[in-house]
């Protein structure tokens, strides 16, 4: 196997990753907070919270809202989207251990959630490494290559359209771009 295909596949199981969070982390922000999870007034004893509601709301925003806009940069091919996933892994492991300590107890569900926080971690950088091209290669490097690339967009274009995966790439020919300008 390749290095584009396995990049592509990689990308592909950590956007499922990151939309899996933000989906069943904003579906469980809205089910603490509307009470459609029965409260249990062992969650909230050792916690500054009188309900659910404020924990709902954090999980919601904080920890499915990183996730989703994580998902949605990294879509899009955004510039940092990398950081912006790997923000959103240590929010979901934070998430965890903070609620394991405050509920003093230990279901299945966080060691799946702590799992996948730490794999949206882990495969985050193994992109950046793996995107060969748009690791080692600058705008720079390119317009000094020798055949003219550096003047003209469509040959940028060229020249990336055959490494391109819709991760991450296409912000290098938008940067050759810019530094032309």
């Amino acid at each position: 196997m390749d290095a584009v295909p396995r990049r592509e596949y990689r990308g592909t199981l950590l956007l499922g990753l990151l939309l899996f969070n933000a989906i069943s982390s904003v579906g469980g922000g809205l089910a603490l907070m509307t009470g459609w999870i029965p409260e249990q007034p062992s969650w909230v004893q050792h916690t500054g919270f009188p309900s659910l509601y404020f924990p709902g709301v954090i999980l919601m925003a904080m920890v499915g809202g990183s996730s989703l806009v994580a998902a949605i940069a990294m879509r899009k091919g955004c510039a940092g989207w990398q950081l912006s996933s790997v923000l959103s892994g240590v929010i979901m492991l934070f998430w965890i251990i903070g609620e394991i300590a405050s509920i003093r107890g230990f279901h299945v569900l966080q060691l799946v959630y702590f799992i996948t926080g730490g794999l949206v971690i882990w495969w985050t950088p193994a992109l950046s490494r793996s995107a060969g091209f748009a690791a080692q290669t600058s705008p720079q490097s390119i317009k000094g290559s020798g055949d003219e690339v550096g003047h003209d967009a469509d040959a940028i274009e060229k020249a990336v359209g055959e490494h391109r995966g819709p991760y991450g790439v296409v912000a290098v020919a938008k940067d050759a771009e810019e530094d032309r300008v």
